[in-house]
């Protein structure tokens, strides 16, 4: 059982090094990707700043008013 175990283990081993190695070989653009995502982190960056911008003038107009 102890063999098998470790047979099994070598093919697996082999198998995922051979799957690895395919993924490797293959050449990917994501600079569109890239920019696309920098582009929507900076945008969603603008609107959180822009609501905690909001909420500190609102508490500070309601402690000028009372």
């Amino acid at each position: 059982m102890k063999n098998l175990k470790n047979k099994i283990g070598v093919a697996v081993l082999a198998a995922s090094s051979f799957v690895a190695s395919q993924a490797m070989a293959a050449d990917v653009d994501i600079s569109a990707a890239v920019t696309s995502a920098t582009t929507d982190i900076k945008t969603a960056g603008g609107l959180i700043v822009g609501v905690v911008v909001a909420v500190a003038a609102f508490t500070w107009i309601r402690r000028v008013i009372k």
